[in-house]
């Protein structure tokens, strides 16, 4: 998904934001916690993910710098 998000058309632009709406749940699923919502998560991530906070945080407020994204998509994915 997030290679799909990059071909810079209006397909590839719905993607990135489908792709960013879903990771935030997508993360808490692959650490086996459960998704209670953004304001929860980002708290939760905040107290005890710094990294990932780090990465999150710098994906939604520079959204278009692809790089962030991809850095965040593959830290939530790996094992």
């Amino acid at each position: 998904m997030e290679k799909r998000s990059r071909k810079g058309d209006l397909e590839g632009n719905y993607r990135f934001h489908w792709m960013l709406k879903d990771s935030l749940e997508i993360y808490f699923e692959l650490k086996g916690h459960w998704y209670l919502g953004p304001k929860k998560s980002f708290r939760w991530l905040k107290q005890n993910d710094p990294e990932g906070y780090h990465l999150i945080r710098m994906v939604l407020n520079e959204p278009n710098v692809g790089d962030h994204v991809a850095k965040w998509i593959n830290y939530i994915t790996r094992k």
